[in-house]
């Protein structure tokens, strides 16, 4: 019984990244179409492509990493390069605190709520770190290089 309720909490656990992975490339989709940049698509994941739906693009390691591919914005400043590079986080931030209003308002559900805002959390607080993994910049990096230089190594991809 503990092996299946172990193996259940990690399934939910590996869907709940997935899903956060997808709503923080969402709100980087979010601010790129509200300053009128059309979205190319937006990946989930690493490695080679298992599936496609419109512009949604599920890789084979589907549960970690994400991107957000657009152009033509229409809007192109600092200011709205800056939401943008951001949009991801406050996404997360935003699920966070439906977390801690359902956590605080029913008693159902309060282990995966809790896995969930820890996961969203840890999402807010690692993507604010201004740092390069591998080839990859985190969305504080892109953040701090458009603010410090007015644009960052990756300004159409999130």
């Amino acid at each position: 019984m503990l092996f299946l309720y172990l193996s259940v909490t990690l399934l939910y656990i590996l869907i709940i990244i997935t899903l956060s992975t997808l709503f923080h490339e969402l709100g980087h989709g979010f601010f790129a179409k509200i300053f009128g940049g059309k979205i190319i698509t937006i990946e989930l994941g690493f490695g080679r492509k298992i599936a496609s739906f419109g512009i949604f693009q599920i890789r084979f390691i589907f549960f970690w990493k994400g991107l957000c591919l657009y152009n033509d914005l229409k809007v192109n400043n600092k200011m709205s390069r800056c939401f943008i590079h951001i949009g991801g986080v406050l996404f997360n931030f935003f699920l966070c605190i439906i977390c801690i209003f359902l956590l605080q308002h029913t008693r159902h559900f309060s282990l995966y709520l809790n896995i969930l805002l820890s996961i969203n959390s840890a999402m807010v607080l690692f993507n604010l770190l201004p740092i390069t993994i591998g080839h990859l910049n985190t969305d504080g990096k892109q953040l701090y290089a458009t603010i410090r230089y007015g644009s960052s190594s990756f300004e159409n991809k999130h």
